[in-house]
């Protein structure tokens, strides 16, 4: 068990292992519908996991793993563990052996016996029974030839990067603890139940290769999520112990965006990825994002983004979060390489793989003559500047929902909509049957609309409009319901009167027009297959189709201003109210 108390967190040096009790911090455990598997882009998937309300969830402790939740029956002797690369899934396992050779936990445990797939592919071509892969791994348990004797607990890490077939529909059934065949006939029939089935199974998997393992094999599926907030505040105050430096830390986690989404990520595997990147002469792109910490100085955020396997996702993941002595291209330049060099990289092996330098587009950073990025360029010819288009899209998006009136009056309709049905289960169950769409955004968001989230804000949208007659319908009959109190027919009343706007319509198709274009693009944007100068022509042609909805309305407004003509829209009458001033321009 001494691998498991002291291992390689972060950027820890070789011969600098860090205890693992000192700075393990709980994650958020939560139950998954076994079998459902998500195929989302990981990227995506750290964004959505980082902002999914853990309040209707019940958490599981890393200890509890195979153990019933409130209300449920034992889960069954197989437990697989999803989560996103980098989330911790690793160091729970870690946690979960040392706690138990410590005596902490699990106490009805009698031998765990903790694999990782990694270890078992360099076996693919040999045979062992189930005693002698035991006692490959395990040269203690050569004395022992009865588990089924007692309770033990196999932990198999890592599916993911599993390259044994792990035939389940072909493999014989192998019930023999002590008859050869090969590594793959023992595991499918270990994890089906049919070698050992008094044994516990537990996997750990990213979601893409969840489905390795057929259903029905699988007792419950569980998610890890990463830190919640105050998880990231306990992690750092123990990962940096002086309380100054960990407070200017936690803060500026805070204002920044992209930190605060990839810090949702304990990412305690970096030091491994990086080995990986190196080895393999992955390519790379460098993203840094500058912003102003607690005590007034500017810090500098490193960012590695790089596909570490030859069929992998990108991933990026922080690299180093340093403090600016001076905003001079040449000085952040410095740090950069700085940052790359003491993490293993070399100038020539850069020259190699480094393929492109992304920031916030700050005339510093992205400057023609004197960039950052110019300077770097003059180092490594090849690679490719780019202003981050994340940051582009998000600006566009934030000065386009603050200064616009009509998008304020629909913000204000949506909170009015969330108070009204979040707290009554009747409400709730109404909107779902009248506006199905609607009341997934609700249950979902929480508080639906928000600035920095374009593809929430048009599932929002596009809820109200595709739901419009048979909400007007269903807020005309709760308003004339005399088994509800005055004050809540009263709200009701309020919200049809601002359904029926005209100018909430208009505002309403405009919003509708341009937030379905700035959803498609951001869709394309996360395509693994655009690339950098391809993403450009891609952004520039869809800036200028949504400058043009000043001269060429999109479907949308046009379909509001015929319902202007007739006052009337899906079947509902509309009234006149008053009216906001919003440009389309204003979301460029």
């Amino acid at each position: 068990m001494q691998k498991f108390r002291r291992v390689f967190e972060g950027i820890a040096k070789e011969g600098q292992p860090t205890g693992l009790n000192d700075f393990f911090t709980e994650l958020f455990i939560t139950e998954r519908v076994s079998g459902e598997v998500n195929k989302e882009h990981e990227v995506r998937l750290i964004e959505t996991a980082s902002r999914k309300p853990a309040k209707e969830e019940t958490p599981i402790k890393c200890e509890d793993i195979f153990k019933s939740l409130p209300g449920q029956d034992q889960p069954g002797r197989t437990i697989m563990t999803t989560g996103v690369a980098g989330i911790g899934k690793t160091v729970l396992t870690y946690k979960f052996s040392l706690d138990w050779a410590e005596g902490k936990a699990n106490h009805d445990i009698h031998f765990m016996f903790p694999f990782t797939f990694r270890e078992l592919n360099l076996l693919k071509n040999k045979e062992f029974s189930l005693m002698e892969l035991l006692h490959h791994f395990f040269i203690e348990t050569k004395g022992i030839c009865r588990y089924d004797l007692f309770q033990v607990v196999f932990i198999l890490d890592g599916l993911d990067e599993c390259r044994l077939p792990l035939d389940f529909q072909n493999n014989p059934i192998w019930t023999d603890v002590t008859k050869s065949t090969s590594v793959d006939v023992l595991l499918t029939n270990l994890i089906r139940g049919d070698l050992l089935p008094s044994a516990r199974i537990w996997i750990t998997t990213r979601p893409a290769a969840a489905n390795q393992i057929p259903a029905e094999c699988v007792g419950m599926v569980t998610e890890v999520r990463g830190f919640t907030d105050p998880q990231k505040e306990d992690y750092f105050r123990k990962r940096f112990r002086e309380d100054t430096l960990a407070s200017t830390i936690i803060s500026h986690i805070k204002t920044s965006r992209s930190l605060h989404i990839m810090c949702h990520i304990p990412l305690f595997y970096e030091k491994e990825l990086l080995k990986k990147i190196i080895e393999t002469k992955s390519k790379i792109t460098v993203l840094a994002d500058e912003s102003t910490s607690v005590g007034h100085k500017s810090t500098l955020i490193v960012f590695l983004k790089a596909s570490v396997d030859g069929d992998m996702e990108p991933i990026a993941f922080p690299l180093d979060l340093v403090e600016l002595d001076s905003m001079s291209a040449a000085h952040i330049k410095e740090q950069i390489m700085g940052c790359l060099l003491k993490n293993g990289f070399t100038v020539e092996l850069l020259r190699e793989i480094l393929i492109g330098f992304c920031s916030d587009g700050a005339s510093v950073m992205l400057g023609v003559m004197s960039g950052v990025g110019k300077l770097l360029q003059d180092d490594f010819p090849g690679i490719i500047l780019w202003h981050c288009l994340n940051h582009r899209l998000e600006l566009a998006v934030d000065q386009a929902l603050d200064v616009t009136g009509g998008t304020k009056d629909f913000q204000a309709f949506m909170d009015s909509l969330y108070s009204l049905y979040s707290q009554s289960p009747k409400n709730m169950r109404q909107l779902s049957e009248c506006a199905h769409n609607l009341d997934i955004a609700l249950r979902r968001i929480g508080k639906v609309f928000s600035v920095g989230w374009v593809a929430s804000s048009w599932r929002a949208v596009s809820a109200v409009w595709q739901s419009y007659p048979a909400l007007a319908q269903h807020f005309r009959e709760a308003s004339e319901d005399d088994t509800r109190d005055s004050r809540e027919r009263a709200k009701f009343k309020g919200l049809l009167s601002k359904l029926c706007s005209i100018n909430f319509l208009k505002s309403l198709a405009l919003m509708a027009d341009v937030l379905t274009e700035l959803k498609n693009l951001s869709e394309i944007l996360q395509n693994r297959k655009t690339t950098l100068p391809k993403a450009h022509d891609i952004m520039t042609t869809y800036v200028k189709h949504i400058e043009s909805f000043n001269r060429y309305p999109g479907q949308h407004a046009v379909d509001a201003s015929q319902a202007e003509e007739v006052m009337e829209f899906k079947g509902e009458e509309l009234r006149v109210g008053r009216s906001p001033i919003i440009d389309s321009a204003q979301f460029i």
